[in-house]
């Protein structure tokens, strides 16, 4: 049986909003749907992430997307997504963005766990650095601002057609020192499991975790719902890894699983003390040699 967001998505397709005709669903969060739509004024294509009524009721005292607009143009960096627009409609708030027709890094790594060949590594040392160096500028951007950008994940790092990756997702993005639980269980950190005001050192340990991801092809931690997931970080972040990153992956050198082990320690304090730093280290691998 269809509920009233799916009849909503249907009655969505073939729509027009503003000089835009929505395709298809290409996405779905717990407040919007995205989709992509070719706007016929400017003949390209773009992403359209609605935030409709049925399920953002409030909005008067709770709009998502004017949040998310806000955010957005904050920024002007080239690897933190664009805004294009933003719009209301009777039953509907929704914001024009850049469509990323590659998907995003959970899209490639699927990929490269699809053509597994049992090398035991599923994407290039190199691929690595050249997606990670571009997002931790962006980070750093980010807290230059003043601000924690609280879900950090793989489908939240979108990639262009020329592999260019781009920062999204930030109406969870919320000012340093402020308390944040939203956002994915196994990539949040153990003080954002708990409830604790949160600093850049939080989405350092997030971008942790999507390196180790990234570098061993696997994240090896303990399964179990989302709650679960949340109470292991709140109450004992040394064992929510099963492995060590070397032996997730005979191929992560020694220096490799230092900057991952620091990046992902259960205390932020023994965390890189900021994005550059981190980015640092990662440079001095490429000048080592070392993977």
């Amino acid at each position: 049986m269809k509920t009233h967001l799916d009849q909503f998505v249907a009655a969505c397709i073939g729509r027009r909003i503003e000089s835009i005709r929505l395709i298809r669903e290409i996405g779905r969060g717990a407040r919007s749907i995205i989709f992509a739509g070719f706007q016929e004024s400017l003949t390209r294509k773009v992403a359209v992430k609605i935030f409709p009524d049925v399920i953002n009721p409030d909005k008067a005292t709770d709009n998502p997307a004017q949040r998310e607009a806000a955010m957005l143009s904050t920024f002007d960096h080239p690897n933190i997504i664009r805004l294009f627009g933003y719009g209301e409609r009777d039953d509907c708030r929704y914001l024009v963005l850049p469509l990323f027709e590659s998907g995003s890094l959970r899209t490639l790594i699927r990929r490269y766990n699809d053509n597994f060949d049992g090398s035991n590594k599923k994407m290039p040392f190199s691929e690595c650095l050249d997606l990670i160096f571009p997002i931790l500028d962006a980070l750093s951007c980010v807290h230059d601002h003043g601000l924690v950008h609280g879900d950090l994940k793989p489908s939240n790092i979108l990639i262009d057609l020329r592999g260019v990756p781009c920062l999204a997702d930030l109406g969870n993005a919320g000012t340093a020192g402020s308390v944040g639980s939203a956002g994915s269980a196994l990539y949040m950190s153990p003080e954002q499991a708990a409830g604790l005001p949160l600093g850049s050192g939080s989405d350092i340990y997030s971008i942790g975790v999507v390196l180790f991801e990234m570098a061993a092809g696997r994240l090896p931690v303990r399964e179990g719902s989302r709650e679960e997931i949340i109470q292991c970080k709140r109450t004992a972040p040394k064992t929510f890894f099963t492995e060590t990153p070397r032996r997730a992956s005979s191929l992560i050198s020694e220096p490799l699983e230092y900057i991952i082990r620091r990046a992902t320690a259960a205390q932020s304090g023994d965390r890189y003390a900021d994005c550059r730093e981190l980015a640092r280290d990662l440079a001095g691998l490429c000048l080592s040699g070392e993977s």
